[in-house]
């Protein structure tokens, strides 16, 4: 399957991925506040020199769309970095990535990343072989920030493959809440048929509120995770969490600065990365996670869809 019900119902939503359909998604209370917060967060994002870093593997077709958002978030920006962690892709993937003008983190191992590995996702979603590899990627990824970009403020992890736009009005109100957090994801909709198509937070296996997580009883906690983040409008404030991702996430540049801060578990298991890494931020009293229900993203298709019953 190569679309949610979610797409299928509003094609027009997922045509451009540079255009947010704000007046879809109005906030729910609290507009005057909002509205404040969203002008003075893209004031502060002109004052910010961002890194955007993401994970890539077999995207040839959509990086026309792909290089049209990221080239859109450029123009908010005092500066801007693209990043990117490619391997094995069996197209064009790299060559059209390198056109792009985005960096590609070197490999030592082979100078085009041919590391003979399989996609990651079909191992499996939550297993440990898929685990251990995405740690790796991304810390390949953070390495390579850290050593190159560490006199930039922020990093925007993002997950490069996501098949709709990106609400810029919502990221300014994360980065309004600037002071407030050392990171804060955000909030990947997606309308599967299980949902009847009506968007829902997606990412239930990077979450973790300290009650419920995704990580350890994935399904078991799925649905009690999906009607706590439905709860949430936008028009509300940033919430605590311990983990979370949901295809996008900031992080503060003194986070990633600090050399323990990776995706490597200190007791060895391989849970979700993100997860892994949060714990890390927290041995370090980075504690400051947040999820903003303002920075809505609408994702499409995410995971192994021919064998995800959801869908």
């Amino acid at each position: 399957m190569d679309k949610t019900l979610l797409q299928v119902l509003h094609p027009e939503w997922f045509t451009e991925t540079s255009e947010f359909p704000e007046e879809k998604f109005p906030p729910k209370k609290n507009s005057t506040v909002y509205a404040e917060r969203v002008d003075k967060g893209y004031k502060v994002m002109k004052e910010k020199k961002v890194v955007i870093a993401g994970l890539c593997i077999n995207i040839e077709k959509k990086i026309p769309k792909i290089t049209r958002r990221l080239n859109n978030l450029k123009k908010y920006f005092k500066d801007v970095e693209i990043v990117t962690f490619e391997n094995d892709s069996k197209d064009n993937t790299r060559e059209l990535l390198k056109k792009a003008g985005i960096t590609l983190v070197p490999c030592p191992e082979d100078k085009d990343c041919k590391l003979k590995k399989t996609n990651a996702v079909s191992h499996g979603i939550i297993s440990d072989k898929r685990m251990r590899m995405m740690a790796d990627y991304r810390n390949r990824l953070l390495n390579y920030i850290r050593t190159n970009f560490s006199h930039f403020d922020c990093v925007i992890f993002i997950d490069l493959d996501i098949q709709g736009p990106i609400s810029i009005d919502g990221l300014a109100h994360s980065f309004s809440q600037y002071d407030r957090w050392d990171a804060v994801s955000g909030y990947g909709l997606s309308g599967i048929t299980l949902s009847l198509g009506i968007p829902v937070y997606y990412d239930i296996l990077a979450y973790d509120d300290g009650t419920f997580k995704g990580h350890t009883h994935c399904f078991l906690n799925a649905l009690p995770i999906t009607l706590k983040t439905m709860s949430k409008k936008r028009g509300d404030d940033i919430f605590p969490i311990k983990s979370g991702f949901c295809g996008l996430e900031l992080v503060k540049m003194n986070v990633i600065n600090d050399p323990t801060v990776t995706y490597e578990p200190k007791d060895g298991k391989y849970i979700c990365e993100h997860v892994i890494f949060h714990n890390n931020m927290r041995d370090k009293h980075f504690s400051n996670i947040f999820i903003d229900p303002n920075l809505l993203l609408l994702v499409g298709v995410q995971g192994d869809t021919k064998n995800n019953l959801f869908y």
